[in-house]
């Protein structure tokens, strides 16, 4: 009761207060735009609509088309608004016309001249833009499109490599295959090559007297995984799986004696697995090479991956080259994804098959290899070799082999180069600055050697050079003859071009006809 009585009591000192309070007068700078602004609102008519047409025009954030004049009236009627120059940057001349060739950076409304204030919107424009000339001047020149033409590296955006680098994930993500399949796959093929030859072992030891039952050439054998599979290079609907069986003892048996056995061992015992079984026995169906002059394998085809699948005997070096390949992609992942989609594109394109006077996918991957070394994303790694005429190494031979990869890690770190522009850069550096008719691509030594040193030339010609690393007197390509040299060359002009000018890799990895 006594804070009732005691607020009661201050009431009316705070109205006393407050009646007694002097409101302070107005800012003589806002009465100035209040007169101002009366003013300007009791004009003539005719200044109005020029003041209403100047407020819409230029300091209004709502955009006005030329659909506003349907609601009609006022100064949304277009025909009560200024012409500006609708562009992002006010350039005289230049309007922003959303078409191809401002897309492209070809300017104005379709038209082939590219102008002073042209080149400068594609310099600031936040759309990404290409230069379409091959490097040289474009002020007053008609742009070509020509693969001829381009000699040297566009000026694309980083919002354009960026774009291109969505691209290639989302084009890897509907290319591959994830690593859990394919390991299952692997692990069911081996399966079924691990019960026959066990079968085999068991074989002989029970009827060794036996002159139908073979001889045990299975004794210690191991089975090993290599390939694209097995270095994560795995292409969907392209890519195959590759085995190499490893006897140390034969027994006496033959190399061939000892596929036959297994090509008729997987057509009796494997029909739900396996279809199209056959003995490959010719160089010209074979992409496994004459290793120690034995070139029979083993090539069926699985019915559950839907498949082809490869069956080597002692085939090391191929091993070696796997791993060998595999080391470099432990190394920098951006190895793979440019791996991949360079192979999807070989193929795409139909160069990529060494049975029919292309590149084979081994020659490819060191080309990109090569490429990588010489922009310092990759390293040359050391390669022992044991035998030069074999290439045998221990990447083939010691299953407990210790490549220190982790040393190169670091080194991968001084090129930051993101996987988009290598991929343009490497369409650019084989379409453009690779002397197809001097140089020699090498791994080996991590640069490019010359035709004319290694007396290439002198046996015949050698139109594409791919040094085998573990080999250095074998060309991989020597396959490729004039034709389709020139056919592969323009491909990678091609490649380069559409990136340049679109950076569309679908259009990139389109089919050929």
């Amino acid at each position: 009761q006594q804070q009732y009585f005691n607020n009661q009591q201050q009431q009316p000192q705070a109205q006393a207060q407050a009646q007694s309070y002097n409101v302070p007068p107005t800012p003589q700078g806002y009465r100035n735009r209040v007169s101002t602004s009366y003013a300007l609102n009791h004009s003539s008519s005719a200044d109005e609509h020029q003041l209403q047409a100047h407020l819409s025009g230029v300091n209004c954030m709502t955009p006005r088309q030329a659909a506003a004049a349907q609601f009609g009236g006022g100064y949304h009627h277009q025909s009560h608004m200024t012409n500006y120059a609708k562009t992002t940057t006010a350039l005289p001349d230049k309007r922003f016309v959303w078409n191809a060739n401002s897309q492209r950076g070809g300017g104005g409304n379709g038209g082939g001249k590219v102008s002073k204030g042209a080149g400068q919107l594609q310099q600031h424009a936040q759309t990404p833009r290409a230069d379409r000339g091959g490097g040289g001047n474009t002020t007053g020149t008609t742009t070509t499109t020509t693969l001829t033409s381009r000699s040297s590296a566009a000026d694309i955006t980083n919002v354009g490599y960026v774009y291109i680098g969505s691209r290639m994930s989302q084009l890897i993500s509907h290319i591959g295959l994830s690593e859990r399949d394919v390991r299952a796959h692997q692990q069911r093929i081996e399966h079924c090559l691990y019960e026959i030859l066990s079968s085999l072992q068991s074989q002989s030891q029970s009827q060794s007297a036996s002159a139908q039952a073979p001889k045990n050439f299975a004794a210690g054998f191991d089975i090993i995984a290599y390939g694209s599979a097995a270095h994560k290079l795995f292409i969907k609907n392209y890519s195959d799986f590759d085995f190499c069986i490893r006897c140390p003892q034969m027994c006496g048996v033959s190399h061939r004696e000892a596929i036959e056995f297994l090509v008729s061992a997987l057509r009796r015992r494997c029909r739900a697995d396996f279809e199209r079984v056959e003995l490959i026995a010719d160089l010209s169906r074979s992409v496994h090479g004459d290793y120690l002059h034995d070139v029979e394998h083993i090539r069926m085809f699985d019915k559950h991956s839907k498949r082809s699948v490869d069956v080597v005997l002692n085939n090391l070096p191929e091993i070696g080259s796997s791993r060998f390949i595999a080391a470099y992609d432990s190394i920098d992942p951006r190895f793979a994804l440019l791996c991949r989609v360079v192979k999807y594109w070989a193929r795409q394109r139909r160069i990529a098959d060494a049975l029919h006077g292309t590149l084979s996918t081994y020659a490819l991957v060191l080309m990109v290899i090569n490429f990588l070394q010489s922009r310092r994303v990759l390293p040359t790694l050391a390669i022992m070799i044991f035998d030069g005429k074999t290439g045998l190494s221990p990447w083939s031979t010691k299953d407990d082999y210790q490549i220190n990869v982790q040393k190169y890690k670091d080194f991968a770190s001084k090129n930051e180069e993101p996987h988009s522009r290598l991929l343009v850069n490497f369409f650019h550096f084989y379409g453009f600055k690779f002397d197809y008719n001097t140089d020699v691509v090498s791994v080996r030594t991590g640069t490019y050697l010359l035709k004319s040193d290694k007396k290439w030339n002198v046996d015949g010609p050698h139109y594409l050079c791919v040094e085998n690393p573990f080999n250095s007197k074998v060309n991989l390509t020597a396959n490729v003859d004039c034709g389709n040299l020139n056919r592969i060359a323009n491909e990678f002009r091609r490649a380069y071009s559409i990136l340049c000018d679109s950076f569309k890799i679908y259009e990139v990895c389109k089919l050929a006809e």
